[in-house]
């Protein structure tokens, strides 16, 4: 069966709905991790199967987790707790008991841990899957299927928290175009095997300098050495977005900081 993994959303969550595509990329090289690291480690499904276009399969509103589960809903139930009534989108059942559920059409809001009813009977104790970072930015879940198995425990700590993945591109059903593109000056450092040198694959930096008097002579001007991606075809007066993850610099050891 394949895996369900939910990429948390912000205001493109909002305005979502099933069968639009998000286009996921995954910052294998960055100046924390230089020589790469893999979503969900080496024991997950590999860079490829994480990136790309992804179809919505679902909106989801809360994801539960209960350790024993003492009666099974079905997916089309209606479960409720003292604060809120939602249905049943998809169930995962692991160890006879431990239950992952992911609720839809969320009328209230589910405590942090509280008791789940079907029908007036009790289904056991959840805990609410929350967000590690940002709450205030939560704006609730994507179901996205497709990526291949691997193996993992509903217990098991299971949330990416580096920032490592990105948004690249959201397109709704209505729409038929490509996904912008999209481009990390890491992937040419490791490509060009220069980790230890790294402003060679990618360069931030602005115009402002010292004349030979040791005044400063001040630019509102920078720079950035760009892939091949967007240097082969950007012409004058084309917009562009750049995201600064964390810079490495300073005197040794060198350290690694952010922007």
């Amino acid at each position: 069966m394949a895996i369900r993994y939910l990429k948390k959303g912000i205001a493109e969550q909002e305005r979502s709905a099933e069968n639009d595509k998000v286009v996921l990329n995954w910052q294998e090289y960055s100046q924390n991790y230089p020589t790469g690291i893999k979503p969900w480690g080496v024991g997950g499904p590999g860079v490829a199967a994480l990136e790309g276009q992804k179809v919505i399969s679902a909106k989801i509103d809360a994801v539960l987790y209960v350790d024993n589960l003492i009666r099974i809903p079905t997916v089309g139930d209606s479960l409720s707790s003292a604060t809120a009534v939602g249905e049943v989108q998809y169930i995962r059942i692991e160890n006879v008991s431990q239950a992952i559920i992911y609720m839809k059409d969320v009328s209230g809001e589910f405590l942090a841990t509280d008791e789940i009813f079907l029908n007036a009977v009790s289904c056991g104790t959840f805990e609410k899957v929350q967000p590690g970072t940002h709450p205030e930015v939560f704006g609730g879940w994507w179901r996205i299927d497709g990526i291949p198995t691997f193996t993992t425990t509903v217990t098991e700590l299971q949330e990416i928290s580096i920032p490592n993945l990105v948004g690249q591109d959201f397109i709704t059903s209505s729409e038929s175009r490509s996904p912008v593109p999209f481009s990390n000056t890491m992937d040419d450092v490791n490509a060009l095997n220069l980790i230890v040198d790294p402003t060679r694959g990618g360069r931030l930096g602005h115009l402002s300098y010292y004349d030979k008097l040791g005044l400063p002579n001040l630019s509102e001007l920078w720079f950035i050495r760009a892939p091949k991606i967007f240097t082969d075809v950007a012409v004058k007066n084309d917009d562009f977005k750049m995201w600064v993850n964390t810079i490495r610099g300073g005197v040794a050891p060198i350290s690694v900081f952010g922007p």
